[in-house]
């Protein structure tokens, strides 16, 4: 029997669809039409403002959390992931590249982005599933191997070196204080490139000698970085013939002993 024009699908009916159509691909013509309708903004304003409802709801938001972190665990799920973002089209890559810069651009959603962030990172369960996995020798070298054959790619460099000038215009609060400390230690000597000026193996300094010596400065946020090892952005520069001192957002406050680090530094 057909549904009635008008009418509204019953809960039960809909589990019935789901699980009619669960595993079953797509067929061209229907992705076809998804992609089209896709292109209609009043469409994605009205699952945009129906999404952000039903995540509002905690009971509906933790539901789907918990299932989403269930199936990211199992090999299938990466697997099925991996191969969607190696198959996403051009426009596709440049579409999400744009609606990410957008939501950056937005003060509102990048605080909201930025506390979510730092709850996150409060809890010490997270920091230890993101840091203190310990990778091998082999996964590392492959790792570095790839982000060196991804910023030999010009068009690749080209691209990120772009969203990072546009994602970071201007130095924080820290940087500038450090920039502040430098000019008047050191007048004419460094220069800011946290915003992607200079990059050397696929990583970006925040200071540079702009005097002709290959010597860098890196500042490192409490927060942020409480989790890192300098040793490792030293030893990435060295491969490069390039000298590294790590400064801390805490060693700021300490006038005198900032100045005698830099001193010892910068000979």
């Amino acid at each position: 029997m057909s549904r009635a024009k008008g009418s509204t699908l019953t809960s039960e009916h809909r589990q019935n669809i789901s699980k009619a159509l669960k595993g079953k691909p797509l067929s061209d013509k229907n992705l076809a039409a998804i992609r089209e309708a896709n292109k209609n903004p009043e469409l994605r304003a009205l699952r945009s403002k129906l999404a952000k409802a039903r995540w509002a709801n905690p009971k509906f938001s933790k539901e789907v959390r918990e299932k989403i972190n269930h199936s990211a665990r199992t090999s299938e799920h990466r697997a099925l992931m991996s191969n969607i973002v190696k198959n996403r089209t051009k426009e596709t890559r440049e579409l999400l590249r744009l609606n990410s810069l957008a939501r950056w651009s937005d003060p509102v959603q990048r605080a909201m982005y930025i506390a979510s962030m730092r709850k996150h990172w409060a809890i010490p369960e997270n920091r230890q599933k993101l840091c203190g996995k310990e990778r091998s020798e082999e996964t590392r070298e492959k790792i570095r191997q790839n982000t060196l054959a991804h910023w030999q790619n010009p068009e690749i460099a080209s691209r990120r070196l772009k969203s990072i000038s546009e994602s970071r215009h201007t130095p924080n609060n820290i940087e500038i204080l450090l920039q502040l400390i430098l000019d008047k230690h050191y007048p004419n000597t460094w220069k800011f490139v946290g915003d992607g000026q200079l990059i050397i193996g696929g990583k970006c300094p925040d200071f540079t000698n702009i005097n002709g010596k290959k010597e860098l400065i890196e500042l490192f946020g409490d927060y942020w970085h409480k989790e890192e090892n300098p040793q490792i952005k030293i030893s990435h520069y060295q491969k490069y013939g390039f000298k590294c001192i790590v400064i801390w957002e805490h060693e700021l406050r300490d006038k005198e002993k900032l100045l005698s680090k830099l001193r010892g530094y910068c000979k």
